[in-house]
C-alpha cells in the first residue's frame, strides 16, 4: 500500500471491476498507519475480561444468519437518512468509475446492509429480538465509519475521486463537440473517419464503470488495419480523456457524456453523419 500515491489503487491489482462494485467494504491499511511498531509484538495480560467472549460471539454470527429480511424494521425516516448518506458519500468518493468501491447507484442499498448489521451488533430490538430495528444512529455511524477509512491516508480515495471529477468535468459540451466533430472532418481519407466513427459507436455501447473493454486486436481484424493504426486513431480521444486504453480501449464517463450531448444535434441536423 505504502509504494500507491492513492493507495485505494492496490485494489486494482486484486479485484476486477465488477468484483469490486459488487463488495459492501474495504478496507485499507499501510505501514505508516502504526506509528508505535513496539505494538505489534508487545506482550499483554490477560487480567482484563473479553468485552464479548467467544461463544456469546458465535451465537450472535448464527442470530445473524438466521433473520429474514422481513424481521429488518426500516422505518420511513431511516430510509430517507440512508439515501441523504449515500448522495453525500457519492459526491466525495463516487466519481471513481475505474474503481467503483464507492458506485452511487449501490451505494444505498450497501448503507442499508451495513446499518442492518450493526443494528444486529448492538441486538436493537423492541420485541424480544424477533426483528431487528435499524436506527438513524445505525445509519450516521456506517456513513462516519465510511468517510473516515476511505479518507485516511492509506487509501486516499476521496483525492483520486476528486482528480477524477476533474478529468471527466466538460466546461463547454458544445465546444468539445465541435473539436470532436472538427477533427473526425480533418482526418485524411473517408475511410480513416469511417474507422473513427465507427469505434466511437462501439465504444458508446459500453459501461465506463464495467471491466469489459473493446481489444485493439478486434478493432484490428474488424477494419482490416493494423493494431498500431488503431492506436494511432485513437490518439486523440485518449489525449482528451474520453477512453482509457489499457489493455484495450474503454470509454470514459467524460466521453459517454459527450455523446449524449451529441443526440441532440443529431436530431437537429440529419447531415451530421457519426455513425451512431
Amino acid at each position: 500500500m505504502d509504494s500507491f500515491f492513492y493507495g485505494c489503487e492496490a485494489i486494482k491489482n486484486i479485484f476486477p471491476q465488477m468484483m469490486i462494485r459488487r463488495l459492501d467494504l474495504f478496507y485499507f491499511g499501510a505501514n505508516f498507519d502504526i506509528k508505535d511498531k513496539s505494538l505489534i509484538n508487545r506482550y499483554r495480560e490477560n487480567s482484563t475480561p473479553p468485552i464479548i467472549n467467544p461463544v456469546d460471539l458465535r451465537n450472535l454470527i448464527f442470530y445473524a444468519w438466521s433473520i429474514e429480511p422481513e424481521r429488518i424494521i426500516i422505518e420511513k425516516e431511516v430510509s430517507k437518512l440512508m439515501r441523504e448518506k449515500a448522495e453525500l458519500l457519492a459526491e466525495k468518493y463516487g466519481y471513481c468509475t475505474d474503481l467503483p468501491i464507492i458506485y452511487p447507484e449501490d451505494l444505498r442499498k450497501s448503507i442499508a446492509r451495513m446499518a442492518s448489521a450493526a443494528a444486529i451488533i448492538d441486538l436493537s430490538s423492541s420485541n424480544n429480538f424477533s426483528t431487528i430495528d435499524v436506527t438513524e444512529n445505525h445509519v450516521e455511524m456506517i456513513a462516519s465509519f465510511l468517510d473516515s477509512i476511505y479518507s485516511k491516508d492509506s487509501c486516499r480515495l476521496d483525492d483520486y475521486s476528486k482528480k477524477n471529477k476533474k478529468d471527466k468535468h466538460i466546461d463547454d459540451f458544445d465546444l468539445e463537440y465541435q473539436k470532436l466533430k472538427l477533427y473526425a472532418n480533418e482526418l485524411p481519407s473517408a475511410d480513416c473517419k469511417e474507422r473513427f466513427l465507427g469505434i466511437i459507436k462501439e465504444m458508446s455501447t459500453l459501461d465506463p464503470g464495467m471491466s469489459k473493454s473493446i481489444k485493439r486486436k478486434y478493432l484490428a481484424e474488424t477494419h482490416g488495419v493494423s493494431e498500431k493504426t488503431i492506436t494511432r486513431d485513437m490518439e486523440f480521444l485518449r489525449d482528451k480523456g474520453f477512453i482509457v486504453t489499457n489493455p484495450g480501449l474503454l470509454p470514459t464517463a467524460r466521453l459517454i457524456k459527450l455523446l449524449r450531448f451529441a443526440e441532440r444535434d443529431l436530431k437537429k441536423d440529419s447531415s451530421v453523419t457519426w455513425g451512431l
